[in-house]
């Protein structure tokens, strides 16, 4: 998993989503099969702050801190990419177009 630190995405606060993602993962079952890295730019800077899951390659954008939980109960422990926070960037349309709204 990455999580962006870069300028658009510290604006919007990701040191904060860094935070709750290593405390979230350190609930979970085996924290020791998830590594957690961050990174200068995920080019999606107008969707910041963004992380990406992979092995999937997964993008979640406009993401809260509130937020993280969810997507480290739906995604990592029950393998299910949660839509309401998803960005397809090869898609022509997004999973959820009500984030840009």
């Amino acid at each position: 998993m990455f999580v962006c630190i870069g300028s658009s995405c510290s604006d919007q606060k990701s040191r904060g989503i860094l935070t709750e993602v290593k405390k979230q993962i350190e609930r979970i079952e085996r924290p020791d099969r998830v590594h957690v890295y961050t990174a200068t730019c995920l080019s999606h800077c107008l969707r910041a702050p963004v992380m990406q899951v992979y092995p999937e390659g997964t993008f979640y954008c406009n993401i809260l801190p509130r937020d993280v939980r969810t997507i480290v109960t739906e995604h990592l422990e029950k393998g299910h990419v949660v839509e309401h926070f998803a960005y397809d960037p090869f898609a022509a349309v997004r999973w959820n177009d009500e984030i840009d709204s």
